[in-house]
């Protein structure tokens, strides 16, 4: 079994649960536990899942909630209802601007900075200008990391202005094979680009996944908010927000040790994008 760690002077972080035969997640637990014991070192699960609590609560662990994972569902997202009027009316204002949404997916067509030489300077320029807006860089923990070099291995969603020949905005999207859909990675729009130009790429990459027979878009990580009073309960379906559902994303920590919860926070606002 493994564990995929983040490293800090005086603190591991482990990013999702363990993976391996289940027969070896205890034992590597416990090795693990008595590892950071041993050298006095903060430690956290970062994103368990709730099916693997039982096992975390018998070693004396706690969860402590930290966000949710919105969820959009392809064959049920829709723009019609109340509850997404405001959604509807963005999009369909970002339409009668012009702006098309040109889709690179893997498989498919996928990106080629060699065929599209302006575009992808365009996307570094866009990229910069929006780094410029925030304080610490590139994060890299949660979302993506701008790299030319993988753009052609995940779906890059471009929302393209021909009346200024420019990227408003653009997103990308990587795979999740075992649930048969996508997780966005990385989001980012021009200062001044129209309102509504990141709504709209998520609407259409869902409306393309549905297309392509995808069951789902991840909207992933949305940093402490709650869908339930019980951080331990997923939910499946929102009420009144057709098409969506997100789950409860958990962090999971020694009880007793509230220094831990110091360091996930703070661990999160480092590398939190």
């Amino acid at each position: 079994a493994r564990i995929a760690l983040l490293r800090s002077e005086r603190a591991r972080l482990v990013a999702g649960d363990p993976i391996g035969p289940q027969e070896e997640i205890q034992p590597l637990l416990r090795d693990f536990a008595a590892h950071c014991r041993e050298r006095d070192w903060q430690f956290a699960f970062f994103q368990a899942r709730p099916e693997r609590l039982p096992e975390y609560r018998r070693l004396g662990w706690r969860a402590i909630h930290i966000g949710e994972d919105p969820v959009l569902w392809t064959d049920r997202f829709t723009l019609e209802g109340s509850s997404v009027g405001e959604l509807r009316r963005m999009v369909r204002k970002v339409d009668r601007q012009g702006i098309e949404a040109r889709m690179f997916i893997p498989g498919e067509n996928p990106f080629d900075p060699a065929r599209e030489p302006s575009l992808l300077e365009q996307l570094r320029e866009l990229s910069t200008e929006w780094m410029r807006t925030r304080h610490g860089g590139e994060r890299g923990f949660c979302m993506g990391r701008f790299d030319p070099g993988t753009l052609r291995d995940t779906w890059l969603a471009v929302a393209w202005n021909p009346a200024r020949q420019r990227v408003e905005a653009f997103a990308t999207w990587v795979p999740i094979p075992a649930r048969r859909g996508w997780a966005i990675d990385m989001m980012r729009r021009r200062s001044d680009s129209l309102a509504g130009a990141t709504e709209f790429l998520v609407v259409k990459s869902v409306e393309r996944a549905r297309e392509r027979g995808d069951l789902l878009m991840s909207l992933s990580l949305a940093g402490l908010a709650k869908v339930a009073d019980d951080a331990a309960t997923p939910i499946e379906r929102a009420p009144d927000d057709p098409g969506q559902s997100a789950s409860n994303a958990m962090a999971i920590q020694p009880a007793g040790d509230d220094r831990a919860r110091d360091f996930l926070m703070e661990t999160l606002a480092r590398y939190y994008d």
